[in-house]
């Protein structure tokens, strides 16, 4: 190459590189720069170095934003190359670059994470390199403060790493296991999440944890239960169903984990949330799949008593299949346990508890069994122990028992455990089973019992063990078969003996043959007949029993007797309609038993005699219409040419049977596919017009359906158009001219099936046909009926197994055509328009309802007015309640409107359906829609509804009972409360005649509502009184919203004591202290005046419940344990509260607000003020304040009163209702309670600080802490190596160690501190951090003048900013 051409090349290669500096990183044409510079690099034209050094005023530039632009751009070259492009040393020399850059700027990050991501997949790596690439990686990139894609980037490179470079990632021994758990730690994004669940089983097979193993289960199990709603508009989302199931796997990944697992697994089943029990229970059945059973030996007794206690009383269906595989799964585990003591131990203690339960006569028979049944099926060692014995328990109480019910749960629970048995241990003849050989006589007893139930179970037993039954036993079966099949019994008898005889056909053909099929049925009646057909019919699917049953049966459908003829033909119909796709029935009925010839020539005989009735050709008719269409194109139009030209003559010459030709037909012709050709098809359809005044309303139905049928197979073509007119032309003549009521409603079907025809069809005709009738709506009633019918896809003729051709959404087009129509022309003249409204949205889709919702709106709200008809009122009001319940905006704007409407059908006297359809929409706009919208109406519908209390039905009067309470809006409830004291205080002025100001005093203290209800009722008429007196006064009455006040002849006649059953609020308390504004609480301890203090007894520990660590001052409890505490202070004659708050201990959390996860918030029966708060008191005095939405702390207020005789201290128990482990709550972070004794007016006058732990393991938790407290004590002050425990709880140092500490001095200088250089962010964030906090404690923990409180803001105002520059926080670097 000459050296000009090397100076060109190098020419056009810098330009490239300074129009890439000057492209912004969004652009789309950098990606085209990269490709064709990985192109060049393929071809060999230039080499990675070159690209490096070209680069280089990028990546060396001081501003951030053009290094990030030149890592960028490496980074896309790296991912067009081939992963086998670049050699050893060009991947060494990059991925040494890459390791360094990992110090750069947080903005450079994302770059280097996607150049890293490439440079792992490449193939010749140097060994080495991934050791190095990582120690960077964990040494400067902190995951959880990087973007979601960017943590995604290393979560991948962990990934590509381990299946790539296996033995130099083991080789990295715990540091590669320490720098996953601090990346994954704390990550939230449930995409990323789905990533590691389904990554960490493999990467903990295949890494050694060490000491860090409990310390990586922690990690995962703060996700366990899953709590997440993934976004409803991304259904391609990760779902919460989807993690759960990822989850599972990783908390069982390794043996090491079953310590932990199982107490995990213990404490959520103790959950009383449905998704904590769930979830817990599938953790269960996984575990067993996976841990030793040495790991259940400690806790197999808790976890036996808490699935068999919620077995019994769980109510929850899913819940107890998952419930009853877990029992299963545990058994199974210790079965196969070389430790067989602890397995029959755990059979013999299951039973022996529950074997009192097995008697029918009570609650716990039924959940007893299934534990039982679920424990014996795991095994067949299980199986072995437990079925004996309960075989021989049900078989005893079976014989003992007189009371049918008793024994009907008895037997078919016995059934249950043999045919487990017998399925376990694949047993062929039950008899050889010594516990079970009784049980065929049993099943045998059982059918010939008295009572129905009995013998239906009996029946079903006996073809449930049919495969083990001996000969001696089978031959006892066939005997009672042939007996009873030709007995008329009960529907439910009949049905288990025809299952239990095709069982045993399917088993034993042979035998069925020679025992039933072959011997002689006394057969003396019709009824006899029937039942004997209808036995055969039952096994003719058995192919070997066609030669014997199909002939008999046919020759009886065409034999001389009618009757027998009526039966034969019924059974027959049944035969096909249950087997129409068994190509053996279908196939031997037309081509051996020739069936067509025999039915049409017997038929048509028949109808020539006048013998024929409706019914038996109507079943021929679907006998016919059935064969027929099972055939192919060849066969139906041999079978047309055959016999449609006999069946013509005989309906041209035969007037008076026209009608019974018709239905013939119908069989003929319906089923015809498209293709087929039918001689004279239009004069066929011209001939069937004029029977419209002719024959009976219920066969024109026939003819109707036959046309449209004809029609819509019809090509698209100039006959077809013809037809159509020669019919249109007859219906307006028809309708003009005759006075024959039926002949013109035949006429109207007529038109409506055509319509229906040519729209399902798709013609172009449609329109056409549904204007004509809509125009018939101003002329006849009739009219609006047959809208339904068009909605109707119900119908056989006009369908996919009629070989018809239909529209896709046909209904909802036509629907809507409608609607538009009908809106357009309504007037008050024409009311069959609401009726053809009601019909149609009895069947109409639901979403095309709402999507034309605001077109017919109008109509629907004239309906409502105008409509007498029941069954059009129904369906609209039906509708507008599904409308409601799917709180549809659009209704909101037309509330008055509709509830005027409702309240008047409340009281329509025709229909009940119709009152209650308006009762039921009434009852649910209250939940749909918001209350200012239904409080002007409020009285109004509960006076309305109060006129329904006389109705004669009594579901009405429940009906509306219940819509009443939900018209008594809790705003209500509350002004009552509010107004309690003020009676009160009014009533007392009046009894003692002392001032109100005097006597307001009064109602400081704690009212219930009881008391004004216990007042009112002793006042008696004088009450009204009292109320009117009341409100004279407009500063004690008028003082609340308007929306507060309420119809004074009428309040006190309101039923107090009724609404208070159903809510029942916390007492009132008045001048209770209120929290203090949003900031962040001191947390130092302060004496005060009174000498406060907070006492611990050792004593009152419970080692599984709390205990107390003297060393931390910390107290470990479980999750709703009750905490005594025991307050300490001076007398004082004035009220003291006091208020416990609890809050992060760090200084970055302090100003977090502490609340409860969302898996354990139980809204059930709880006041809704403690749903979020962790603390609870036990004392019911207690008030429950803050709002974590208004960035309120929560608290709890309590109402101390003085020490009993004897004591120098009052007691209060505190709950904690969540565990500092919960992902969506505290998240593992420790927690102090501060506790404050309070004046009325919020003073504070004392304060303590109580660190608390919430775990399920209080005892393990508190020594490994004192542990690692006192460790740390022993290791100077060296630095933490990589492999130290990331989560270190700081001991609490003890009261006068932390006085000492916080004697803040009253030197309020400002010092400047030189600048120096330190090494490392992690010490330069020591430095600033250990110097804010100092600050901030101080200027919340001391009493200071405002002088000194500004300057130290001032200077907290500039470490601030130097740290926010220095250390970037997550919101900065997005």
């Amino acid at each position: 190459m000459s050296s000009s051409k090397i100076i060109m090349e190098s020419i056009d290669l810098a330009d490239i590189f300074t129009e890439i500096s000057n492209i912004n990183k969004y652009d789309s044409i950098l990606s085209l720069k990269c490709a064709s510079l990985a192109q060049e690099i393929k071809q060999k034209k230039i080499t990675i170095h070159v690209i490096v050094e070209n680069l280089g005023t990028l990546l060396i530039n001081p501003a951030t934003e053009k290094r990030e632009l030149g890592t960028l751009v490496l980074s896309e070259v790296l991912e067009y190359l081939p992963d086998d492009f670049l050699s050893s040393t060009e991947l060494h020399f990059i991925s040494t670059f890459y390791a360094d850059r990992l110090k750069d700027h947080h903005q450079v990050i994302p770059a280097v994470l996607r150049g890293l991501l490439t440079l792992v997949q490449m193939k010749n790596l140097p060994e080495g390199a991934p050791a190095k690439l990582l120690s960077a990686l964990f040494e400067n990139v902190p995951c959880q403060q990087q973007q979601l894609k960017d943590r995604q980037c290393i979560y991948q490179i962990f990934k590509e790493l381990l299946d790539r470079r296996l033995t130099e990632i083991q080789a990295m021994g715990i540091d590669f296991v320490v720098g996953v758990i601090q990346a994954m730690d704390s990550e939230r994004d449930p995409r990323n999440l789905m990533l590691l669940f389904n990554w960490i089983p493999q990467f903990l097979q295949l890494t050694k944890l060490g000491h860090l193993t409990e310390e990586m289960f922690e990690v995962l199990a703060c996700y366990f239960p899953v709590d997440f709603k993934a976004p409803l508009q991304d259904s391609q989302s990760v779902t919460r169903d989807s993690l759960a199931e990822a989850l599972c796997p990783c908390l069982c990944a390794i043996q090491e984990f079953g310590e932990f697992c199982i107490p995990l697994i213990v404490d959520k089943l103790n959950s009383t949330l449905k998704l904590a029990k769930f979830d817990s229970l599938v953790l269960l059945i996984e575990s067993c799949n996976h841990f030793d059973v040495s790991v259940y030996e400690q806790h197999i007794q808790d976890i036996w008593n808490i699935l068999q206690k919620d077995a019994l009383t769980s109510t929850d269906a899913e819940l107890e299949e998952v419930r009853l595989q877990a029992i299963s799964a545990v058994i199974y585990r210790l079965s196969k346990s070389e430790n067989t003591t602890l397995f029959k131990d755990t059979i013999f203690n299951l039973y022996d508890s529950l074997r009192l339960n097995l008697r029918p006569d009570t609650k716990l028979f039924i959940p007893s069994s299934k534990i039982l049944y679920a424990a014996a099926r795991a095994s067949k060692e299980s199986c072995d122990s437990i079925v004996q014995p309960i075989v021989l328990l049900l078989s005893n109480q079976y014989n003992l028992t007189t009371n049918p019910a008793h024994q009907e749960i008895l037997l078919r629970t016995l059934m249950e455990f043999v045919i487990g048995y017998v399925k376990l241990f694949e047993v062929n003849n039950i008899i050889d089973v010594d516990m079970l050989k009784e049980v065929p006589v049993l099943c045998l007893e059982a059918t010939r019992h008295p009572e129905n139930g009995v013998r239906v179970i009996g029946f079903e037993s006996i073809g449930r063990i049919a495969k083990t039954l001996p000969l001696n036993i089978r031959e006892n079966v066939y005997e009672l078969l042939k007996y009873e099949m030709i007995i008329e019994e009960p529907e439910l008898v009949r049905n288990s003996l025809l299952k239990c005889l095709k069982i045993f056909a399917s088993l034993y053909k042979d035998e069925i043959t020679d025992k039933i099929l072959s011997s002689k049925i006394n057969v003396t009646d019709t009824m006899t007949l029937e039942l004997y057909l209808e036995t055969l019919c039952s096994i003719v699917s058995e192919k070997s029993f066609l030669d014997r049953i199909l002939p008999e049966i046919l020759d009886h459908c065409t034999g001389e007797s009618i009757d027998t003829s009526k039966i034969s033909i019924k059974c027959l119909r049944k035969l096909l309609e249950e087997n129409s796709n068994n190509d053996d029935i279908q196939n031997y009925l037309y081509v051996k038993c020739k069936i067509l010839e025999k039915m049409t020539s017997w038929i048509l005989s028949l109808i020539k005699d006048n013998k024929s009735d409706f019914q038996l050709l109507d079943d021929t008719s679907t006998i016919l219409k059935t064969v027929i269409g099972y055939q192919d194109r060849n066969e139906q139009q041999n079978i047309i040419e055959t016999y449609l030209s006999e069946i013509l003559t005989s309906y041209k010459l035969n007037g008076h049977t026209q009608d019974k030709v018709i239905i013939l037909l119908d069989g003929l012709l319906l089923r015809l596919r498209p293709d087929v050709e039918i001689p004279e098809k239009y004069d066929l359809i011209r001939d069937l017009l004029q029977l419209s005044g002719t024959i009976a309303e219920d066969t024109y139905l026939y003819v109707c359906k036959l046309v449209a049928n004809l029609i819509n197979k019809c090509n698209e073509d100039e006959n077809l158009l013809n037809i159509l007119d020669e019919i249109e032309s007859y219906i307006s003549v028809t309708l003009e001219n005759n006075s024959n009521a039926t002949q013109v409603k035949n006429i109207i079907r007529l038109i409506s099936w055509i319509t229906k025809s040519l729209i399902v069809k798709g013609s172009d005709k449609a329109e056409i046909w549904t204007d004509k009738m809509i125009a018939l709506l101003d002329i006849h009633e009739d009219a609006g009926k047959n809208f339904k019918l068009i909605m109707d896809d119900s119908h056989d003729c006009l369908s996919a197994k009629s070989y018809c051709s239909n529209r896709l959404l046909y209904r909802q087009k036509f629907f809507a055509y409608v609607c538009k129509k009908l809106s357009s022309s309504y007037t008050e003249n024409t009311p069959n328009h609401l009726l053809a409204l009601g019909y149609l949205l009895q069947l109409a889709p639901q979403q095309v309802i709402i999507l034309y919702f605001k077109e017919t709106l109008r109509l629907l709200i004239f309906c409502l007015e105008l409509c007498k008809d029941a069954e059009v009122l129904c369906a609209v009001l039906n509708t507008l309640c599904t409308l409601i319940l799917t709180k549809e905006p659009y209704l909101e704007n037309y509330i008055e409107d509709l509830l005027p409407r409702f309240l008047h059908l409340t009281k329509f006297e025709a229909s009940m359906k119709v009152r209650i359809a308006a009762l039921k929409c009434l009852e649910n706009l209250p939940n749909a829609y918001q209350t200012f919208r239904l409080l002007p109406h409020k009285q109004a519908v509960i006076f309305g509804l109060s006129m329904c209390l006389d109705d004669k039905k009594r579901l009405c009067i429940i009906i509306t009972e219940y819509c009443i309470s939900k018209y008594s809006p809790h705003c209500f409830v509350v002004f009552c409360e509010f107004v309690i004291g003020k009676l009160l205080v009014y009533l007392f002025q009046r009894l003692s005649n002392v001032k109100m100001s005097d006597s307001f005093s009064l109602s400081q203290e704690i009212i219930a509502p009881d008391t004004f209800i216990d007042v009112v009722q002793e006042l008696g008429t004088g009450a009204n009184e009292l109320l009117a007196a009341v409100q004279k006064d407009e500063t004690v009455f008028y003082d609340e919203p308007a929306e507060y006040n309420v119809d004074q002849k009428n309040f006190l006649n309101w039923n107090v004591e009724q609404q208070y059953e159903q809510y029942n609020p916390s007492p009132l308390l008045f001048h209770i202290p209120q929290p203090a504004p949003p900031q962040i609480p001191a947390n130092v301890d302060y004496a005060g005046d009174l000498d406060f203090n907070i006492l611990i007894s050792s004593q009152t520990a419970s080692r599984n419940s709390w205990i107390y660590s003297d060393s931390l001052q910390k107290v470990y409890i479980n999750m709703h344990n009750v905490l005594p505490i025991d307050v300490k202070r001076n007398f004082t004659n004035k009220p003291v509260y006091l208020r416990a708050r609890m809050l992060f201990s760090l200084p970055q959390y302090a100003q977090e607000m502490v609340e409860r996860c969302s898996a354990h918030i139980e809204p059930k029966n709880v006041d809704p003020m403690m749903l979020k708060h962790v603390l609870w008191c036990s004392n019911t005095n207690s008030i429950y304040q803050g709002n974590t939405e208004l960035n309120e702390h929560l608290s709890v207020v309590t109402l101390l009163g003085e020490p009993q005789a004897g004591m120098e201290t009052v007691r209060v128990n505190y709950k904690f209702m969540c565990k500092n482990s919960c992902p969506s709550g505290m998240n593992r972070r420790p927690v102090d309670v501060i506790f404050t004794l309070e004046d009325r007016l919020g003073n504070v006058l004392g304060r303590r600080k109580l660190a608390v732990r919430v775990c399920s393991c209080p005892k393990r938790d508190k020594e490994k802490e004192e542990k690692e407290y006192k460790d740390s004590k022993t290791q100077d002050s060296r630095p933490a190596s990589s492999h130290t425990r990331k989560r270190k709880m700081v001991p609490v140092p003890k009261l006068d160690d932390q006085e000492d500490n916080m004697n803040f001095s009253s030197d309020d200088t400002i010092i400047e501190i030189p600048s120096f250089p330190v090494i490392g962010r992690q010490t330069a964030e020591l430095i600033l951090t250990t110097a804010r906090n100092r600050m901030y404690y101080e200027i919340h923990a001391t009493h200071m003048d405002e002088a000194k409180r500004i300057k130290i803001k001032k200077c907290l105002d500039e470490i601030n900013n130097i740290y926010k520059n220095l250390l970037p926080t997550d919101n900065d670097k997005s």
